[in-house]
C-alpha cells in the first residue's frame, strides 16, 4: 500500500516539474517578463488619463496643401491621405489667401499668330501656367477667398488644450461672407497646452454645422469623429435626423427651405471649405515640439514643424474656348458658326459629404440609418434643369470664352450611373443675324470627370484638381458637336450629340 501511494506521489511530481518546464520552453524560456513601460512616465497626466500636461506649450503652424494632380494612384485608407506631399508641394502650401493684388497680365506673344511656334507656345507650360493664375485670380473675384481657416476642432482635446491664432473671423455665420480683409491673418499657428496619450491628433476644420433644423444657432457645433457627415447640398447643416426629418418641399419656392439649390450653382463657398488632418504617433521631443508622423505616411516617426490640411472637397476648374490651334498646325480653327457654350453646372453628385477622406463605407452605413426616403434626401442628388436664363447676347456669349470653378465632394461610383456629372448646356445661334434660334440652352450633356480607375469608372477624390477643357468640333455628317479636350488622358472625348 505505501509503496502504490509513493509511486503515485513521484509520478505527479514528475509530471508538474515537466510540465513547469514545458510552460516555460513555450514563453520567454525561463526569463520572467519584462515589466510595462509606460510610453508618458514623466509627464503629469489628466485625472481621467487620456491626455497629458505639457511642461511648456508648443506651438506649430498650419497651412493648407496645394490640390494634388489627376493621378491613378490607389486611394489612401479611411483618415488617411490621398498622397503624402514632397517639399516642393509643401512649399505651395497656403493658408487665409487674400485677394490679388491686381489681375495677372497675360504674356507677350512672341510670335505671330498663324506659325507653328505660335501653336507651340499657345500649348506650352507658360502661357497654362498663365492661365491658371488667370483663374485663381477670376476666381477670387467670382467665389471670394480660398482656404480660409474659420475654425478648427481637436476631437482628441478639450476646450483649453490648445489655441489657435489666425483663425478668420465669420462675418454672419449662415452666408459665409467674404468681405474680410484676411491681412491681418496671413498666418495661423496653433499652440498646445495638452496632448492625447494616445498619440492621435485630428483636425477638423471648417466643420461648424447646425445639427438641427429650427432653433440653428442653439444648435451650431463641429461635427464628430463618429458623425462627420455635411449636407452636400447645403453644407450649413450636419446630416443628422433631426435634420432630414424637418425638410419639407416647398411647393410655391419649388426648393427645399434652406437649401441652396435655387439657382445657385455653388455647393461649397471657396472661404469656407471643410478640411481634414490627422497625426499619428505623436509625442514631445527635446526641441519644444513634437515628433510624429501623418495618417497614412510610411514615413518614419520625425519632427513636426508644421500642420498640412486637406481639402474635404475636390475643385473642378472647366475652361470652354471657341478658338485654338492643332498641336503642330500654323491654322487657327474656328470649328462653330452657329453655336456657344450656354452654361456650365455640376449635374450628379453624392449629397453627403464627409469630412473624414475615404470614409465612404461609413457614409452609406449613416446614410442607410438616418433612412430617409430618396425624394426628401436622395444619396445622389442631378442638378435640376436651370429654369433662370440670363439675358446674354450671342455677341457677349463669344467674347465670355472663360472658367468656372465648382467645389465637388468625395465619390466613389460602383457603377457607370453612379459617377459625378457636369452639364454642359449649349445654345444655337443665326450666324449671319446673330440671333438665338429657338430656345435657349435647348440641348445639354451630362459629362462624367473624375480620376480614372483601372475598371474604367471615375472617382472624385479630395484635395485634387480637374481640369476639363471644353471646345466644339465639325461631326463627319456637318453638325457641330462639343468635345472635351480631356486633361486626364491622351485623348480628346467626344460627347455623343
Amino acid at each position: 500500500m505505501k509503496n502504490s501511494i509513493l509511486k503515485a506521489a513521484i509520478c505527479i511530481g514528475l509530471s508538474v516539474t515537466f510540465a513547469s518546464c514545458q510552460k516555460g520552453a513555450t514563453t520567454a524560456g525561463v526569463t520572467p517578463d519584462e515589466p510595462s513601460v509606460d510610453p508618458w512616465e514623466g509627464y503629469e497626466k489628466t485625472a481621467d488619463g487620456t491626455r497629458i500636461i505639457l511642461p511648456e506649450p508648443i506651438t506649430l503652424d498650419i497651412s493648407v496643401a496645394p490640390t494634388r494632380a489627376v493621378n491613378n494612384t490607389l486611394r489612401a485608407a479611411v483618415g488617411d491621405f490621398d498622397g503624402i506631399y514632397d517639399g516642393d508641394e509643401r512649399a505651395r502650401a497656403t493658408v487665409n489667401t487674400p485677394k490679388p493684388a491686381e489681375r495677372p497680365k497675360r504674356p507677350t506673344m512672341p510670335y505671330p499668330r498663324g506659325t507653328v511656334e505660335f501653336g507651340q507656345w499657345y500649348y506650352s507650360d507658360e502661357y497654362r501656367e498663365w492661365q491658371r493664375e488667370y483663374d485663381r485670380w477670376q476666381s477670387w473675384n467670382t467665389n471670394g477667398g480660398e482656404d480660409w481657416i474659420r475654425d478648427l476642432h481637436i476631437p482628441e482635446l478639450k476646450e483649453g488644450d490648445y489655441k489657435v491664432d489666425g483663425l478668420v473671423p465669420y462675418t454672419e455665420f449662415g452666408w459665409f461672407s467674404t468681405g474680410v480683409d484676411v491681412t491681418p491673418y496671413s498666418k495661423v499657428t496653433i499652440t498646445f497646452y495638452k496632448l492625447p496619450t494616445s498619440g492621435v491628433l485630428s483636425f477638423m476644420v471648417n466643420s461648424k454645422a447646425y445639427h438641427t433644423y429650427y432653433n440653428r444657432d442653439e444648435n451650431l457645433a463641429p461635427l464628430t469623429l463618429d458623425n462627420p457627415f455635411l449636407i452636400t447640398e447645403n453644407p450649413d447643416f450636419c446630416y443628422e435626423q433631426d435634420v432630414v426629418s424637418k425638410r419639407t418641399w416647398s411647393d410655391w419656392q419649388d426648393i427645399f427651405p434652406g437649401s441652396d439649390l435655387g439657382g445657385d450653382d455653388q455647393f461649397f463657398d471657396s472661404s469656407y471649405l471643410p478640411m481634414f488632418s490627422r497625426l499619428v504617433d505623436v509625442k514631445p521631443n527635446d526641441k519644444k515640439g513634437i515628433d510624429g508622423r501623418e495618417s497614412g505616411s510610411t514615413e518614419p516617426v520625425h519632427e513636426i514643424r508644421s500642420i498640412y490640411l486637406e481639402r474635404a472637397v475636390a475643385k473642378v476648374t472647366i475652361r470652354w474656348e471657341y478658338e485654338y490651334y492643332p498641336a503642330g498646325s500654323t491654322e487657327e480653327v474656328n470649328p462653330v458658326k452657329d453655336h456657344f457654350f450656354d452654361d456650365i453646372y455640376p449635374g450628379q453628385y453624392a449629397n453627403i459629404t464627409s469630412v473624414i477622406p475615404n470614409n465612404w463605407t461609413a457614409l452609406l452605413s449613416h446614410y442607410d440609418k438616418v433612412g430617409k426616403p430618396a425624394t426628401n434626401m436622395p444619396f445622389y442628388r442631378s442638378y435640376p434643369n436651370i429654369s433662370h436664363i440670363e439675358n446674354e447676347t450671342v455677341g457677349t456669349a463669344l467674347l465670355s470664352a472663360g472658367t468656372e470653378h465648382f467645389y465637388m465632394p468625395e465619390n466613389f461610383p460602383t457603377n457607370a450611373s453612379e459617377q459625378s456629372t457636369m452639364l454642359v448646356y449649349i445654345t444655337k445661334f443665326n450666324p449671319d443675324t446673330q440671333e438665338i434660334v429657338g430656345k435657349r440652352r435647348y440641348k445639354y450633356y451630362e459629362i462624367p470627370f473624375g480620376t480614372k480607375r483601372a475598371d474604367g469608372l471615375r472617382e472624385i477624390r479630395r484635395n485634387h484638381n480637374y481640369e476639363i477643357l471644353l471646345r466644339f468640333r465639325k461631326a463627319p455628317d456637318g453638325t457641330e458637336q462639343p468635345y472635351i479636350v480631356d486633361t486626364w488622358e491622351d485623348q480628346p472625348v467626344d460627347i455623343p450629340w
